[in-house]
């Protein structure tokens, strides 16, 4: 299955991200790929890559999910399971509440790369993703084009629409997914998240097609998208370099995932799309992500994500590994959505 998460600057990337959003291809990733063949990735990173694997050739059995940004990891005992551990604890310096900026953004996709071994030998198309702040809570849409051709001969679309709104506390979520393949309906869930005040709680996914729901026990500490974007702007600002969280976004069907993210220095001086009214102001920070199953052990994340972002949340620039082919996210339009009035 094929996953697409831009905006919550992840979900932006989950506000684009998310993010993001940010995507994801499960259904594309071999099974036989383990750490003995992957390449590692530059030494900054420290984590290892599924790039190299090769992907087996086959349709399409699923679709993308939007929103974006993006990302998780759990401050929790990943020392020992995973190669990115959460710095040590201390007392933050105080800052300013980071705001996300409401806006709708327009992004052209394409395909970066594919390895010989994959099924995939074309991909573009436009995924639109806007964030709205409704006072005490965000709410996101996305939707996706995607026009696939694949190595047998046959070719796919795949669209997607997710829709989802976050509270701003970090207390509750819904959310809501819809994709078709070639106008058939693959895939419509919708779900609910509810936190305490420790980011301990539970998600719960019910299947439009099946009456059994499914629920996923969230850790302490567990973020929305929206509050994991807001999270890796605030360590920005910081000059921290590392945040890793556990995150739950509607926009997987698999529930939570724990994001390692990794942030770069500031760029200056990079040129705004035309007419983006004050949105793309600021340096840009370039972030590297890896998503790893919660409950996994395994040193090697299920995907990769790349993302620059504005101070305000809004991604200029989001490319996906999904371990045989690689798709590229480039804002092509940006403006201003207005709310309510808070």
């Amino acid at each position: 299955m094929l996953r697409s998460r831009i905006g919550s600057g992840l979900h932006v990337g989950r506000n684009f991200m998310r993010m993001k959003a940010f995507m994801s291809a499960s259904g594309f990733v071999s099974k036989d790929c383990n750490r003995s063949t992957m390449r590692r990735t530059p030494d900054r990173f420290s984590f290892w890559s599924k790039r190299d694997c090769a992907t087996p050739p086959r349709l399409l059995t699923g679709v993308l999910a939007l929103a974006a940004a993006m990302v998780v990891a759990m401050a929790v005992p990943a020392r020992a399971q995973h190669p990115i551990t959460p710095p040590a604890t201390s007392a933050p310096p105080a800052v300013r509440p980071i705001t996300l900026a409401s806006h709708r953004a327009v992004y052209k996709v394409t395909l970066v790369r594919a390895s010989q071994a994959d099924g995939v030998r074309s991909a573009f198309g436009s995924t639109t993703y806007t964030l709205t702040d409704r006072c005490d809570g965000y709410t996101i849409e996305s939707a996706l084009h995607l026009e696939l051709g694949l190595a047998n001969g046959s070719d796919s679309t795949l669209e997607q629409r997710y829709a989802a709104w976050e509270a701003k506390d970090n207390r509750s979520a819904s959310f809501r997914m819809l994709s078709h393949e070639n106008d058939s309906l693959k895939d419509s869930y919708h779900g609910t998240v509810t936190l305490d005040a420790n980011g301990a709680g539970s998600a719960v996914y019910n299947n439009d097609q099946d009456d059994k729901p499914v629920t996923y026990d969230l850790p302490a500490g567990t973020l929305l998208s929206t509050a994991h974007t807001a999270a890796l702007l605030a360590a920005a600002a910081h000059d921290e370099r590392l945040v890793n969280r556990a995150v739950i976004d509607g926009s997987f069907d698999d529930g939570p995932y724990r994001i390692a993210a990794v942030i770069s220095a500031p760029q200056h001086g990079v040129l705004p799309v035309a007419d983006s009214r004050g949105l793309e102001s600021g340096p840009v920070r370039p972030m590297a992500l890896a998503y790893y199953a919660l409950e996994s052990s395994d040193d090697a994340p299920q995907y990769e994500l790349s993302m620059s972002l504005y101070p305000n949340g809004v991604a200029r620039h989001m490319v996906q590994d999904f371990g045989g082919f690689t798709l590229a996210f480039e804002l092509v339009h940006v403006e201003p959505v207005t709310g309510p009035s808070c």
